[in-house]
Order: structure tokens, then C-alpha cells, then sequence
């Protein structure tokens, strides 16, 4: 669907899932930062249902003719 559809999903590509604990005295926060694309944090992005039912939609009737 994310890839026939890429209006399925929004990206989403600021933030993080950062810990608020630091590893020992490193200052290494555990977490991973959104990106472009698929990410740990986010996924595909937030979706978008009406796009996602339309896709659907579409699926069922292809396979209905």
C-alpha cells in the first residue's frame, strides 16, 4: 500500500524516541530520530484512512471484475 500509494502514510521527519537517561557519563542518550522514509520511530508515518480505503477500494474492485 505504501508503495502503490505513498499518500497512504504522511512522513514524519522530526522528533525522537529518546530515553531521558543518559549511558554512564557519555551523555549517549538511547533513542532513534525520525527520517525520511521509514524509520524506527515513526514507521511508514502517520496514516492517512481515507487515502488507505480508497487504495482498499480500489483493491476490491480490481478483483471483483
Amino acid at each position: 500500500m505504501a508503495k502503490e500509494r505513498p499518500a497512504t502514510f504522511k512522513d514524519i521527519t522530526k522528533g525522537s524516541n529518546d530515553q531521558t537517561e543518559a549511558l554512564d557519563c557519555n551523555n549517549f542518550n538511547l533513542g532513534y530520530e525520525a527520517a525520511a522514509g521509514w524509520d524506527p520511530v515513526t514507521g511508514l508515518g502517520s496514516p492517512n484512512v481515507g487515502e488507505m480505503r480508497q487504495y482498499l477500494d480500489d483493491q476490491f474492485a480490481k478483483k471483483s471484475s
